[in-house]
């Protein structure tokens, strides 16, 4: 009885993460972050069902705010109360689609800006939420019933900006740690942010091998954001395939979106054989 409820425990988990992984892939949104700048009364998000089955989405807030390693923390209602949400002030119409295979909505983003909202940033995550779809109350494996119910779901950051941007980003504290058990390194550094609003941008490791040589790119991390709600976040990349040698690493901040073409800040860090560590 022990090996068989075994055996079906182990089917409903395979299920469930083959499942998880195609209901993940069956959704593209565009874009990946909303922002409504000073003035601007709406947009608009694009939902495609890229799956081969008709899938109804469920649209819903979350508050939170981001954490200095990266990821976030879910606000309670008291913290929410303090933190300048955008929620409030936005309609989406519609709050829940269904999508046949190939299918495209628009969920149209609407603000009604509070007569006398001060000059800032105000953002809330938008949860979209892949209802699943109707599965037998019970299967039978060797007689044991097993019921599955996966929910997917995917958060994106609606920003509402009041005013004209002020920020302002440097990045410093760069340094180099070779891996010890693979052939790749860690890069990191810390970038500092001052002003009521985030900024986005790529940001992008150069390795200069000798002096005058051409820059290479040996790692990136695209459409990185950081928000207002913190002063510094700590960065860190990977470099593949790294071999020990010296060289002038830089580490660039690239804008992107309303930030294109600026060089938002950047360090640099000459590299010996001396100043290389080992992390595990």
């Amino acid at each position: 009885m022990k090996s068989l409820l075994f055996r079906a425990i182990k089917f409903s988990l395979i299920l469930v993460c083959c499942h998880s992984g195609y209901l993940q892939a069956s959704l593209l949104i565009s874009p990946t972050r909303v922002t409504l700048n000073d003035r601007e009364r709406s947009t608009s998000l694009i939902l495609i069902n890229t799956s081969q089955e008709t899938r109804t989405y469920r649209l819903s807030w979350q508050e939170k705010s981001t954490l200095e390693n990266g990821g976030y923390h879910n606000l309670s209602d008291e913290e929410a109360k303090s933190f300048p949400t955008a929620s409030g002030m936005i309609r989406l119409s519609p709050k829940q689609v269904t999508l046949n295979p190939d299918e495209r909505q628009t969920i149209r983003i609407a603000v009604r800006r509070p007569k006398g909202l001060a000059d800032g940033e105000y953002r809330s995550h938008l949860l979209l939420q892949a209802l699943p779809p109707k599965i037998p109350e019970s299967d039978n494996v060797s007689g044991i019933s097993i019921k599955l119910n996966v929910v997917m779901s995917y958060s994106l950051p609606v920003i509402v900006r009041q005013g004209e941007i002020e920020a302002s980003v440097t990045l410093n504290s760069l340094t180099l740690a070779k891996q010890k058990k693979f052939p790749r390194a860690t890069i990191t550094a810390l970038l500092n942010h001052a002003g009521r609003n985030s900024v986005t941008g790529n940001m992008v490791a150069y390795w200069k091998p000798s002096q005058g040589a051409p820059e290479q790119v040996v790692a990136r991390v695209n459409g990185y954001t950081i928000y207002p709600e913190l002063t510094q976040h700590k960065i860190k990349l990977t470099w593949p395939d790294y071999t020990p040698s010296q060289g002038s690493l830089r580490l660039a901040f690239e804008g992107v979106k309303e930030f294109n073409g600026m060089l938002l800040a950047e360090t640099s860090l000459p590299v010996t054989m001396d100043t290389i560590s080992t992390v595990p």
